[in-house]
C-alpha cells in the first residue's frame, strides 16, 4: 500500500471565492489543468487531460490518498476526474483527512512543475 500525495489545478470562468468550490466545479467551463502527484517518496509526476489515469489512481482501494487541499481536491476528483476523465472513484476510507506532512518541499516542486509559484508554499508542516 502506498501513500499518494496529490494536488489538482483547474481553471474556470467562475470565481471560486464568490461561488464556493462545489459551484465552481459544477461549472460547464471548469477544466482540469493537471493533477500533480507523488507516490510515497518518489518524484512528483504530472497527469494532464488526454492521458490515461495514472496506475496508482486505477486501483485506489489499495492506497491512501492525501490531498493538498482536501476539501477542494476530493470534490474535484469526484466531479471532474471521475465524471469526465474516467478515473475510478476513491473509496472514502482511502482518503486521509488528518495526515501530518511536511509540504514545503513538495509544494515548491509542484509549483515549479506547473510553471511557477502561483501560491506560496508553507514554511512549516501543516495539518491536512
Amino acid at each position: 500500500m502506498a501513500i499518494v500525495f496529490g494536488d489538482i489545478e483547474s481553471v474556470s470562468d467562475r470565481d471560486i471565492k464568490a461561488v464556493g468550490n462545489t459551484n465552481y466545479l459544477a461549472g460547464p467551463n471548469t477544466e482540469i489543468l493537471c493533477l500533480c502527484y507523488a507516490v510515497n517518496d518518489d518524484p512528483v509526476q504530472t497527469w494532464r487531460p488526454g492521458g490515461s489515469p495514472p496506475a496508482v489512481y486505477v486501483a485506489p482501494a489499495e492506497h491512501t490518498f492525501v490531498w493538498w487541499n482536501w476539501s477542494f481536491d476530493t470534490n474535484a476528483h469526484a466531479r471532474l476526474l471521475v465524471e469526465r476523465y474516467g478515473f475510478p472513484p476513491i473509496p472514502i476510507e482511502r482518503l486521509s483527512g488528518r495526515a501530518w506532512i511536511v509540504l514545503h518541499g513538495a509544494r515548491t516542486a509542484l509549483c515549479k512543475r506547473q510553471g511557477g509559484d502561483r501560491r506560496a508554499a508553507p514554511s512549516r508542516p501543516r495539518q491536512i
